[in-house]
């Protein structure tokens, strides 16, 4: 980093989805979304005079999360050119304190030479189905047990539902809206900066979002995510009132499943916060459908 001298290197690994916005035989654009885990060799020291300046990341293992967009464009028969832009986050998911992540800009390029036939791997198959196309409700709950050390030192418990009534559009993706709620004093702590929780009304940790779900299922694999926006309680949320949930399920055997995501909220200061990590078994009461990976 430029400021290696300060957060020191980042080592990461980001598995990436892309998303085909154009494919043509001599042109490819794409959406791309990566998640991956990430190392920094310098963290929030409270024995050292960095504590002054390094009040992003406390602990050396952190999350990464990618957004871009890149363009690849056919020069030769073997020869094609790739840029890419987008934005990098890491961030150790509200796991210690301080959790202000850090944000960063890229733009790259490179030529892609292909010593032999060149291979079309970026081209997809239209999908066609005569099936009759399903809708169908998925309700989550959670309950968690949380501390805080800044600006108030103290423990809570915090519960989640999450419903979403998808469409089965074909046997790869399933969408629909979503709507989430919270009982969570986390950000009345942050922005009201009480002395003890008695200040916090019963009434004002209830919160509400909603917006669009999406889910990707690959075989036993599905990548559920949410792109979200608070509608009730604005006043408890502050200005970061939108946030996007990325999550892995794997199915076993049909009925059990086993999942992890997270919830990162688009920060009006330093850009993507993560929020918190989830993790979570289910089971499906009912795995007959039109489309082996819905419920």
């Amino acid at each position: 980093m430029p400021t290696e001298w300060l957060y020191g290197n980042i080592y990461s690994a980001m598995p990436f989805i892309n998303f085909t916005l154009l494919n043509r035989p001599s042109t490819m654009a794409f959406l791309k979304f990566g998640l991956g885990a990430s190392y920094i060799d310098k963290q929030y020291d409270t024995s050292s005079v960095r504590e002054l300046k390094n009040n992003l990341i406390s602990q050396p293992y952190n999350l990464g999360i990618q957004f871009g967009f890149g363009i690849h464009q056919k020069l030769f028969s073997n020869t094609e050119l790739a840029l890419e832009a987008g934005v990098l986050n890491f961030s150790n998911g509200s796991l210690n304190a301080p959790n202000n992540g850090i944000n960063l800009a890229y733009l790259k390029g490179g030529l892609n030479f292909f010593l032999f036939d060149r291979i079309n791997h970026r081209g997809m198959t239209t999908f066609h189905n005569d099936q009759t196309k399903k809708c169908y409700l998925q309700t989550f709950f959670g309950a968690a047990y949380t501390k805080i050390r800044y600006p108030l030192k103290t423990e809570y418990d915090i519960y989640v539902m999450s419903s979403q009534l998808m469409y089965a559009k074909n046997k790869i993706l399933n969408i629909g809206p979503s709507i989430d709620f919270y009982y969570d004093p986390t950000s009345n702590i942050r922005l009201l900066r009480p002395a003890s929780m008695d200040e916090i009304a019963e009434a004002d940790k209830f919160k509400v979002a909603m917006g669009l779900s999406a889910e990707f299922n690959i075989g036993r694999i599905s990548i559920p995510m949410r792109g979200m926006h608070y509608v009730y309680n604005l006043a408890n949320v502050r200005v970061d009132r939108i946030y996007y949930v990325f999550g892995i399920r794997y199915t076993h055997r049909s009925n059990l499943f086993f999942q992890g995501s997270l919830k990162s909220t688009l920060d009006n200061t330093t850009g993507v916060r993560t929020d918190f990590l989830e993790y979570g078994i289910g089971y499906r009461f009912k795995t007959k459908s039109t489309y082996g990976n819905t419920y």
